[in-house]
């Protein structure tokens, strides 16, 4: 996974992408590192999954490929009004991962997660809320809050995952 940000805290600009294509294509085996990384993020994924919390998800600036898979799968996912998610995958000629084919359709239904992955469209914060990705939109300046808030409620609430 590659990240672009500008400091650490969730007002900075930050671009999360998936996989830097250049760094697998320069690789020896490319094919394999490809399986060695996808292997590992559908592992952390998969503990995500099975965590007997809930996970919380806090978006800001642009997501794609398997970052986008990344970020939906919280059970809770608040993403900042700057928010903007991409497939990405279908401009390269790839399929999506990370989980984002199946998170999309379980979450918005088949056609329109086609839409999504094949047109490779940018996706606003406000979409992402009107289609049920995600579970709020926050302005910008309140998310480190809003997601602290959150993080609070559950950990004070007794709250059971799934």
């Amino acid at each position: 996974m590659t990240e672009q940000s500008r400091g650490s805290n969730s007002q900075a600009p930050t671009h999360v992408a998936g996989g830097d294509l250049r760094w697998f294509a320069d690789a020896p085996r490319p094919w394999k590192r490809v399986a060695e990384t996808a292997d590992l993020l559908h592992e952390t994924l998969h503990t995500f999954a099975q965590v007997p919390l809930p996970v919380v998800s806090v978006v800001h600036g642009t997501v794609t490929g398997g970052g986008m898979g990344i970020a939906l799968s919280g059970d809770i996912i608040l993403v900042g009004s700057d928010a903007k998610l991409r497939v990405a995958y279908t401009a390269a000629g790839l399929s999506p991962d990370c989980g984002v084919s199946w998170l999309l359709a379980r979450r918005m239904g088949l056609p329109q997660a086609l839409d999504l992955a094949l047109t490779n469209r940018l996706v606003t914060a406000e979409e992402l809320r009107q289609w049920g990705l995600v579970s709020r939109v926050v302005a910008q300046e309140s998310l480190a809050a809003e997601a602290g808030e959150t993080v609070q409620a559950l950990a004070s609430g007794g709250v059971q995952h799934h």
